[in-house]
């Protein structure tokens, strides 16, 4: 799956549950057993591994060309 598509599904489906509910990242987090640093701490994981994706392609683009 592409990394995007997954973020955005994810952070869609957070700004749902926060619509329907009314409940704060805190909350949510809570509901999954985490605490709210946790949490965001997961979600930034996504923009990380969209850098080593992009690292990672350059790297080997750079082989390629060798």
């Amino acid at each position: 799956h592409d990394i995007k598509k997954v973020k955005d599904r994810v952070f869609e489906t957070i700004t749902a549950i926060q619509q329907r509910s009314g409940m704060s990242l805190g909350q949510i987090a809570e509901k999954l057993n985490k605490s709210e640093e946790e949490l965001r701490t997961y979600l930034k994981y996504y923009d990380f591994l969209g850098v080593i994706e992009y690292n990672l392609t350059g790297l080997l683009n750079s082989l390629n060309s060798q």
